[in-house]
């Protein structure tokens, strides 16, 4: 099968070292699909919001004479931004599309909707993402749950570990911001005493007025002496500083990202999550962690406190983390999961009639 993969980054999605190059998540599924098929991937990079009027047009243009000397058999973009330049020239040469929605995503906006109501298939990380697309008009017979992935390969449970002190060592990757739980976790902190808390902003960045405002956060908490901000960790650097924890946290108020949860799953270690967004669809409770309601901070004391205090909880939920990554969350299993919905929609184009 000849994929072809439109990639975009805007200021807003996040701009990859370079035009020629896609985000890990992308380069991770393109990676899986290249095993069984011809894979073309179109990365863009383009410029400031208010310029996409403009530039997307351009880049339809473009994939329309790539694609009539170089017919792929379907088309699979990443993002909806992706989705407007790689659907309008899809369109005009009669090829499937497929669209792909981030797991960072919550209901979707209008303009994402639209953009989904117009493909053949849509591919979302979790039940949460199918409901909310369910509720803005998309038809739920074109949705199609694929999880996240991670790199198995690369964050293993044996390798390098950060330096780390005595005391009990908590890591938590993410946002800093509103919604990201971190004010959960400095709250849930003073609960557990003589616990150190890492808190790292995972292959993203903080700007210094983050960082500045959660030092706030933490001076008010009165935990200042136990916390330490590393802000961005590169994807060299994530193996070694999760292999450094007892505990994984990521609670987020609002649905995020699942990477983290994955990456310390990956890494054997045991998570706390909250249960929003796609995060319940990857930790087990009470098999590869332990899931609490987001904005409970004491709830989330507890459950540190009380796995803390039986070490053989949290080396068996390292254990059945790391088996179901290898399961279901590699990118081996994702691009094999991704690869019948293709097939499945080709099979489904070729008893059609030509639409």
């Amino acid at each position: 099968m000849r994929i072809a993969v439109v990639s975009i980054s805007t200021p807003s999605i996040g701009t990859p070292t370079g035009a020629d190059r896609v985000p890990a998540h992308v380069d991770g599924l393109v990676t899986a699909l290249t095993a069984g098929h011809d894979v073309v991937v179109h990365p863009a990079a383009l410029g400031e919001e208010g310029a996409l009027a403009d530039e997307l047009p351009r880049l339809a243009d473009a994939l329309v004479r790539t694609w009539r000397a170089e017919r792929p058999d379907v088309v699979h973009a990443q993002a909806s931004v992706a989705g407007l330049a790689a659907g309008a020239a899809a369109r005009e040469l009669d090829l499937p599309l497929v669209l792909s929605l981030p797991d960072v995503h919550g209901d979707p906006g209008a303009a994402t909707a639209a953009v989904a109501r117009r493909a053949d298939r849509v591919l979302v990380a979790s039940a949460h993402q199918a409901r909310g697309l369910v509720r803005a008009g998309v038809p739920r017979a074109i949705i199609r749950v694929v999880p996240p992935g991670v790199d198995a390969d690369a964050l293993t449970p044996e390798g390098a570990v950060l330096d780390r002190g005595v005391d009990p060592r908590l890591v938590a990757v993410g946002g800093i911001g509103p919604g990201s739980g971190i004010e959960d976790v400095l709250s849930a902190l003073r609960l557990v005493p003589a616990v150190q808390l890492v808190v790292a902003a995972g292959t993203g960045t903080w700007t210094a007025a983050d960082a500045r405002r959660c030092r706030r956060r933490v001076d008010a908490a009165g935990v200042a002496d136990r916390v330490r901000l590393v802000g961005g960790v590169g994807s060299g650097d994530a193996g070694p500083l999760l292999r450094s924890a007892d505990l994984v946290v990521h609670v987020p108020r609002e649905p995020a990202a699942g990477l983290p949860v994955l990456s310390a799953m990956a890494c054997g270690r045991p998570v706390i999550a909250s249960t929003v967004g796609v995060l319940p669809d990857l930790v087990v409770d009470q098999v590869t962690g332990v899931l609490v309601a987001p904005g409970r901070p004491g709830e989330l004391g507890r459950a540190v406190a009380r796995l803390l205090a039986q070490p053989s909880m949290p080396v068996a939920f390292g254990i059945a983390g790391r088996d179901r990554v290898l399961a279901r969350f590699s990118w081996e299993r994702i691009g094999a999961t991704v690869s019948d919905v293709l097939h499945e929609l080709l099979s489904e184009r070729r008893g059609a009639p030509t639409r």
